[in-house]
């Protein structure tokens, strides 16, 4: 569906704000901090970006103010990192040495409904490792300071 093509349409303005990952899923999107333990549904080398429950509403406000805004998309990013870069940040936090598994089959498996048989979370998961878009960041644009990925790994981690 084009949410932006049916929303001319009907006259409706409207933003897109793509995000990337929340640092509060992470756990969702492989990484375990409790058990200390990542699955990559992606090569470690794979780039993935994320924001701050925190910071999404500063970058759902500031947008209105933007005139390339309207009726178009902004891409924003906390952090820009490679899943490995992203288990250092883990590992440094943890202050422990973390088992890695990778699990390049799990789209595969949920589309043929091979076992063991995943939810749709598990292949949305997986979608987002492989689809998140890091081009084109619209950071630039914006006033404010974002939390840094540290501060916000640091006190998922602490909670």
């Amino acid at each position: 569906m084009n949410f932006s093509r049916i929303e001319k349409q009907r006259g409706i303005e409207y933003t897109i704000i793509r995000n990337g990952i929340f640092y509060e899923g992470l756990v969702e999107m492989g990484f375990d901090y409790k058990n200390k333990k990542a699955t990559f549904y992606g090569d470690g080398s794979t780039k993935v970006t994320g924001t701050s429950c925190a910071d999404i509403g500063k970058y759902t406000v500031e947008p209105l103010k933007l005139p390339e805004a309207r009726n178009g998309t902004i891409r924003v990013a906390v952090f820009v990192l490679t899943l490995n870069e992203l288990l250092k940040k883990f590992e440094q936090i943890t202050d422990a040495k973390w088992e890695v598994s990778n699990d390049f089959t799990l789209r595969q498996r949920y589309k043929n409904n091979i076992a063991p048989v995943l939810t749709i979370e598990d292949d949305f998961h997986a979608y987002l490792i492989d689809n998140l878009d890091i081009k084109n960041l619209h950071n630039d644009k914006f006033s404010f300071t974002p939390q840094p990925i540290s501060e916000g790994i640091n006190a998922l981690v602490k909670n």
